[in-house]
């Protein structure tokens, strides 16, 4: 019983400090852009990664995608490819999913939504809106997030 009032005891400090689960996701949304169903998957052709939570797709010639994912994926950080899952060639929101190809686990991380991104200022703009959002739902004490609430 000692054992167990050991385990329990460390599990409750790492609860309590935090360090046991990160923050939560965040439910990322952009009004300014159009929101789709699906994107064909042939046509991906690149990626870059705006958060742990939220990918910016390149899909052919001046067309991404914002893909909003259900939960922070931290294995995103360090891939340098990633894997998708996909119906009839299409990568759909609510049904599909992403995952990190560098880690022998590959955990799945399903879509939540799909936002097309119309040329560069678009793209910036949803990079923007994701840092406000992302500190405006979460107290993170960022150096970003710092110097958006000094603005």
């Amino acid at each position: 019983m000692n054992t167990l009032t050991r385990l329990l005891t460390i599990a409750l400090l790492l609860c309590a400090s935090g360090s046991l689960w990160a923050q939560g996701p965040v439910d990322y949304t952009y009004p300014d852009l159009k929101e789709v169903r699906d994107f064909r998957k042939a046509s991906i052709n690149g990626w870059s990664q705006i958060n742990d939570q939220v990918l910016l797709v390149s899909a052919g010639a001046s067309r991404q995608y914002l893909l909003v994912l259900s939960r922070p994926d931290r294995d995103l950080t360090y891939s340098h490819a990633l894997g998708f899952t996909d119906s009839n060639g299409r990568v759909s929101a609510k049904f599909d999913k992403v995952y990190a190809t560098n880690n022998h686990t590959m955990m799945p991380n399903p879509i939540k939504r799909i936002y097309e991104v119309k040329g560069k200022e678009q793209a910036k703009a949803a990079r923007q809106w994701t840092l406000e959002q992302a500190c405006a739902q979460q107290s993170d004490e960022s150096r970003a997030c710092k110097k958006l609430h000094k603005q």
